[in-house]
């Protein structure tokens, strides 16, 4: 194989592979990039056997081919080089990169060892504008949970029931839950989950305009737009039933400033236990008090103003997981609508009803 490309298209196709990579892997060929060379085009492969992703780099080929080369060495070397044109030639084992003056010369693995894109039958296919589906994994990715045993749980639900498409996440301790339109209905309703790590790919890879088009199996999903491919395995398993966790009411209703009530849980919260993280709302009308103790360093109080409907209501939160949910909602105001202090609180922004966040309060 002989090709040459641009270091920077180069650079940035490493970049968005490499994390494909197992540092660690057992198997020494799956620690490595596959580089293979054919119709004007380099195209970069990495996978953990979970995830795929594929990424073409314009090139001049000279001799088609192929060779596996390290991901993290490889990756260094090439950024590294000067903003210049790389030569790229591998003989057997050996691949020569060639930038300006510099030569070297790196060992690889045999290409046709390297673990092959998986094939399945393609069940469902939809072409979304990029800017969905980036808003939807923006808005669920953070309360996916990171606990092995809640297998079900690693990943983002997604459903499409007729022109409404939705991603939902959960921890146990918070929900999130996100739907946009699609443009036409589909036939067949779909329920899958899609892994945690596909999702992270995934927002690397949908950057600019455009579309991206989505294949579903019933083991696996794929997503390509802009000469960018990501092929991941679903995750088994029933994800629970969330619509019960979603209140259908409210008896009592808070309206306020989403920036400034950040900042105030982001202030007191500095004075949080540090194993609890415990912070204390007291909601009373026309005001909101936020409140944290710690036994060893001391206790903080900020009070604010709010629009407030329904009686007195003292309430727990844990600061980290409400700051999570602070940082994703959008507009200048927001609303906490609640029933008691032992119920979960539904939070959105006022301006729209395509988002929202459910958080379970602590005891007092």
């Amino acid at each position: 194989m002989q090709v040459i490309v641009s270091k920077k298209d180069l650079a940035e196709g490493i970049n968005l592979v490499s994390s494909t990579v197992s540092p660690r892997s057992t198997a020494p060929i799956l620690t490595n990039l596959l580089l293979t060379a054919k119709d004007d085009r380099l195209m970069i492969t990495g996978t953990d056997l979970e995830a795929w992703m594929q990424v073409q780099v314009p090139a001049t080929v000279r001799e088609p081919g192929g060779i596996t080369v390290p991901s993290r060495r490889f990756g260094d070397i090439v950024r590294e080089l000067p903003d210049s044109d790389i030569t790229i030639t591998t003989e057997g084992s050996k691949t020569r990169i060639e930038c300006g003056r510099g030569d070297y010369n790196l060992l690889g693995m045999d290409y046709a060892d390297y673990p092959e894109l998986p094939s399945f039958v393609v069940e469902q296919t939809l072409t979304l504008p990029k800017e969905v589906l980036v808003f939807l994994i923006e808005k669920t990715l953070f309360a996916v949970s990171d606990e092995e045993k809640r297998y079900a749980l690693n990943g983002i639900c997604t459903q499409v029931e007729g022109k409404e498409l939705r991603m939902v996440s959960t921890d146990g301790y918070r929900l999130s839950y996100a739907r946009s339109e699609l443009a036409e209905p589909i036939a067949t309703n779909l329920d899958l989950i899609v892994p945690a790590k596909a999702a992270r790919e995934l927002l690397r890879i949908l950057t600019g305009e455009g579309e991206v088009q989505v294949e579903l199996g019933s083991m696996h999903v794929s997503f390509s737009a802009d000469g960018k491919l990501l092929v991941s395995r679903l995750l088994d398993g029933r994800f629970p039933p969330y619509r019960d966790v979603i209140p259908s009411g409210w008896e009592k209703k808070a309206t306020l400033s989403r920036k400034t009530f950040g900042d105030v849980v982001r202030r007191v919260s500095l004075l949080c236990d540090e194993k609890m993280r415990q912070l204390a709302f007291s909601f009373t009308a026309g005001n909101l008090k936020v409140r944290a103790q710690n036994a060893g360093l001391g206790e903080a109080v900020e009070e604010m103003d709010i629009t407030w409907e329904g009686e007195p209501l003292d309430v727990a939160y844990n600061s980290d997981y409400l700051t999570s949910i602070l940082k994703t909602l959008d507009g200048d105001e927001m609303v906490i609508e609640l029933t008691t202090n032992l119920k979960p609180a539904l939070m959105r922004s006022v301006d729209s009803e395509d988002h929202l966040c459910i958080l379970t309060p602590m005891r007092l």
